[in-house]
């Protein structure tokens, strides 16, 4: 018995002895002549929502991507802006001139790099040095801000520290430790150097000033 023959007897036999809604599709077209519609093949089918699960998924991997990419480009422009701006900031603090008076009696040794400036001149064999220091104590400063949220920036003066050096001729180098604070100058400690040895760590300490 050929595959054929076979299946239309058991489609019969489904058909009188079944009343399943197969069985009756099965009767209808054994009856009838129109062409029963078949079913689609479940691979198409499953073929189709693979490739739209594929599109959909590659779709919401899109966003993603273009969205790295623009934060990756705007922290690369921050960080040429930062770098052109301290770079401007060196240049002009190079090229800053400062007017001083005819009159003004003392030379100014600037080292760049350096955040202090030394004044020194020669008067009565005498030379007297002036080593001024800018005191910006960043992480106190930030502390104070904690503490008074109201503080305005402009308000904050940093601390000017200078170690005046008077060398003689002749006897110890005096050496005075001074700040600049609210336009006042404060004299806090006084030393004795010794000449040969000024580095010496048995210098005569003079008394406190403040």
């Amino acid at each position: 018995m050929s595959p054929a023959s076979l299946a239309a007897r058991l489609l019969r036999r489904a058909a009188s002895t079944s009343s399943s809604p197969l069985s009756a599709l099965v009767r209808r077209g054994l009856c009838s002549s129109a062409p029963v519609p078949l079913l689609r093949r479940l691979p198409a089918a499953t073929s189709s929502t693979a490739g739209t699960t594929a599109r959909r998924f590659l779709a919401s991997q899109s966003p993603a991507s273009s969205s790295t990419s623009s934060a990756d480009d705007n922290l690369r422009r921050i960080v040429e802006s930062e770098i052109e701006c301290v770079v401007q900031s060196e240049e002009s603090n190079t090229d800053k001139h400062i007017d001083l008076p005819e009159d003004f009696p003392f030379e100014i040794i600037d080292n760049p790099g350096d955040q202090s400036i030394t004044l020194q001149r020669e008067i009565a064999g005498e030379t007297i040095k002036a080593v001024i220091y800018t005191n910006f104590d960043t992480d106190e400063h930030l502390d104070d801000e904690d503490d008074k949220s109201g503080t305005d920036e402009e308000s904050f003066k940093p601390l000017l520290q200078m170690v005046v050096t008077i060398k003689k001729p002749e006897g110890p180098i005096l050496e005075f430790d001074c700040n600049f604070n609210d336009d006042e100058l404060t004299i806090e400690n006084m030393r004795a150097l010794n000449r040969d040895n000024p580095d010496a760590k048995n210098v005569y300490e003079g008394p406190q000033f403040s």
